[in-house]
């Protein structure tokens, strides 16, 4: 008898440690970049709390991409305040702390996008896809005419966006980047494919309805629904890490603004209140 009640209360304590393991948050903060002049990346709290500015005047930076581990970011910037100075591939610390430029030719390169191994970063350089090792190793090619890369959670896919059907469209190409299907259709633009955290949907902006609205798809296409109705534009879309929150960019307040809805389209709510436009870019893992 000692014995079995041994065995159920290990068990049970057991269970309850997994669970535990289980239920712990893996959504760390929010990156933006906010036009301050230059533009800066900051980063969030889910709740809108502990604003922190990652980077300084020295250098304009955007499109802050988390690392699979939450421990570094990519972005596109340069070191140049001038507006005309060429955009590159940069990495940082989570902290903003040992940035440094992975790519430097005289094309424009942004929108970077990692891997899930983390061992690869997409971005776009010019009017197509590139791909490049995470020390900025080894950049080939990887899509023509094509932009705004998103790795699918096991890494085997890569949606983006492409005109080369007279409007931006949405594609799913394997990570090779062939065998390209399309995924969006009609006459009006849809881009800025992002991969849900289980690899089940794929959440987008359109401009079906006039203004750019977000979307949700699943990954092969079907079920196209809206989720943002405002008049202003919504935009930028990306998901929490435990796939049940998308970060977004809104217009509806007169300037961009970052907000935060469940996966369904409710409770859509605003997270930053400034007098300039400020536009959402990625949600970290928490750091492991």
């Amino acid at each position: 008898m000692r014995i079995a009640v041994a065995l159920v209360l290990a068990l049970t304590l057991g269970a309850s440690v997994g669970s535990a393991s289980e239920r712990r948050p893996r959504n760390g903060r929010i990156a933006f970049w906010s036009d301050l002049g230059p533009a800066a990346i900051f980063v969030i709290n889910p709740d809108g709390t502990g604003r922190r500015r990652l980077t300084d005047a020295t250098s304009r930076s955007k499109g802050a991409a988390w690392s699979p581990d939450g421990k570094r970011i990519a972005l596109y910037g340069s070191d140049d305040r001038g507006g005309d100075a060429n955009f590159d591939i940069y990495v940082m610390n989570e902290d903003g702390t040992d940035r440094h430029r992975l790519t430097a030719s005289a094309a424009r390169e942004v929108q970077p996008a990692w891997s899930p191994d983390g061992r690869l970063i997409a971005y776009g350089r010019g009017d197509d896809i590139w791909v490049m090792n995470a020390d900025g190793s080894g950049q080939h090619l990887l899509i023509r005419n094509a932009a705004e890369p998103a790795w699918s959670r096991n890494g085997g896919k890569i949606a983006f966006g492409s005109f080369r059907n007279g409007v931006v469209q949405i594609y799913v190409a394997q990570s090779s980047g062939k065998n390209a299907v399309r995924l969006t259709r009609g006459g009006r633009d849809n881009e800025s494919p992002h991969w849900s955290p289980d690899g089940r949907r794929i959440v987008f902006t359109s401009f079906r309805n006039g203004a750019p609205d977000v979307y949700l798809m699943n990954a092969n296409g079907s079920a196209q629904r809206r989720l943002t109705h405002s008049r202003a534009r919504d935009d930028t879309p990306s998901w929490s890490p435990d796939g049940r929150k998308i970060v977004f960019t809104s217009f509806r307040d007169g300037n961009g603004e970052v907000y935060v809805m469940n996966g369904d389209g409710s409770k859509q709510h605003r997270l930053t209140r400034t007098r300039v436009d400020e536009d959402a870019d990625g949600w970290q893992p928490v750091p492991r």
